[in-house]
Formats: structure tokens, sequence, C-alpha cells
């Protein structure tokens, strides 16, 4: 297992990914796009440097190459073909993933990748966490 933590003055982002690559679905308004601009806004403030959010095909193709150590792919089948990930993601065994298939992707997964991402609000501060 990998815990993933960033904090800043508004946000508290606790993942605990129990395997390399996690699957995150579900309707609009559960949290995905703001979980993914949350860490995009920390890393445009330089205030973290070990997460990446893949959101088009040139930064798919430098996901073997970052020393992040969590990488969040989102909308891939707008820009990608799904093996062409897979390929990516067996390059780098020393990653975390997280995906959101947010259209007809040909992922294979089991169960146990599915998860759910819980927002709630504690002292002032918007919190991420997962739930499997």
């Amino acid at each position: 297992m990998y815990t993933f933590h960033l904090e800043d003055e508004f946000t508290d982002i606790t993942l605990n990914l129990r395997q390399r690559i996690t699957l995150i679905g579900g309707d609009s308004g559960q949290g995905k796009s703001l979980l993914a601009a949350k860490i995009r806004s920390m890393q445009e403030r330089q205030l973290i440097s070990d997460a990446l959010v893949v959101d088009s095909r040139e930064l798919l193709q430098t996901m073997s190459y970052t020393q992040c150590k969590l990488i969040i792919i989102d909308r891939m089948e707008q820009y990608t073909h799904d093996d062409e990930v897979w390929q990516a993601m067996l390059q780098t065994q020393d990653k975390f993933f997280i995906i959101y298939p947010r259209g007809i992707c040909k992922i294979p997964f089991t169960p146990e990748s599915l998860a759910d991402i819980v927002v709630t609000k504690t002292d002032g501060k918007l919190c991420f966490s997962l739930r499997y």
C-alpha cells in the first residue's frame, strides 16, 4: 500500500492506494475533476513534485520519464488508445496510477482496484480520500 498525502491551507488530500492501479468511476459531481484540479494547482504553485495529472497526449508520453510517484490519468479515451496507456504503465513499475475512465475504455481491472473519491469539509479544509 502507498499513502499519498498533500496539504495546504485550504485542502487536505490523503489517498491510501491499495494497488498500483486504482480506477475511479462514477457520475459527474463525485469529485474527480476537483481532485485533479487541486493537485494541478499545488503543482503550479510548486508545493508538490511527486504527483502528475495527465490530461493530454503529450503528458502521456512523459509518464515513464517523470519523477512523480503518483500519476492521475484523466479522460484517456479522448487522446489515446488504451493499449498505449497500458504499455506506458508496464514500463513504469515504480509508480502508482489513478485512472478516471469517463468513456468507453477497455481497461483490465479487478474489483479490488475500484474506488470512489470521498470529499468532506473539516476545519475549513476540503478533504479528499478514497473508499474501496
